[in-house]
């Protein structure tokens, strides 16, 4: 945790994150904001896409 600490203070790596955040952000405003949080789940997180839906239902992003 310490390491993770140092390295959020280092403005290269919030620089970094920004980039990868504001990338997200449009991929998002482009494809869904649910699809791209499916995506991020299924692969980062090795969920089973059926997991992801009923995830994203219990967030009230998917309908049914």
């Amino acid at each position: 945790m310490e390491l993770f600490k140092n390295l959020l203070n280092q403005p290269e790596i919030l620089d970094l994150i920004s980039k990868l955040n504001g990338a997200l952000l449009k991929k998002a405003e482009k494809e869904g904001y649910s699809k791209v949080y499916e995506k991020f789940l299924i692969h980062f997180f090795e969920i089973e896409e059926i997991e992801v839906e009923n995830i994203l239902a219990g967030l009230g992003e998917v309908g049914g």
